[in-house]
């Protein structure tokens, strides 16, 4: 049996439940609460991949993030390998931690310490080294 309610009330009714609940569970429960949650940047805007756990190909990466439509920031693992363009309409930020000492510069007198790197996918990333990445 399905409650009708507008969609925005399920989206405010969802909005309360944790991220493992809404995402491994209520994704579940028919097509169109999957569609209706991954459809939502609100509810599916941000997503944690930990890549090398999974250990996921470049394709089934592609194939897995086509799934989360208004995915808008991606935080990846610190061994993720970036040799590929991430096409995807509203990812604006993709987010890989770093180690502090890896990355320890110097402004003036001044230590920096960097622990994440971020990116616009649709920019690229640049290594001074290796030119444009991806």
């Amino acid at each position: 049996m399905t409650i009708p309610l507008p969609k925005d009330v399920w989206i405010e009714i969802w909005s309360l439940l944790d991220f493992e609940t809404l995402q491994k569970t209520c994704t579940r429960v028919c097509k169109t609460w999957f569609e209706d949650i991954r459809d939502s940047g609100r509810l599916s805007g941000e997503l944690c991949l930990n890549w090398e756990s999974r250990k996921l190909k470049e394709n089934e990466v592609i194939t897995f993030l086509n799934n989360w439509k208004k995915l808008k920031v991606l935080y990846l693992d610190k061994n993720v390998n970036m040799n590929f363009k991430i096409n995807h309409k509203y990812l604006r930020r993709v987010v890989i931690p770093c180690t502090i000492s890896e990355h320890k510069k110097f402004i003036g007198n001044i230590p920096i310490n960097v622990s994440e790197i971020c990116f616009d996918p649709h920019q690229g990333l640049y290594n001074k080294r290796q030119g444009n990445i991806g």
